[in-house]
């Protein structure tokens, strides 16, 4: 019974370390387009209020 427990645990212990990895990778992905999309936000917007004034 102590092996199937350590299995489970140890099962459990990769899945945790693995998901945590993946889910900070993908969240980095996540913030350099947000800022590049604000930055081109941010340019466009700029060109467009300069041609108003």
């Amino acid at each position: 019974m102590t092996d199937v427990v350590q299995i489970i645990l140890g099962s459990s212990i990769v899945t945790t370390i693995t998901t945590g990895i993946i889910s900070y990778l993908l969240h980095q992905k996540t913030e350099r387009f947000n800022a590049e999309i604000k930055r081109e936000f941010e340019n466009r917007s700029a060109i467009e209020t300069t041609n108003f004034e």
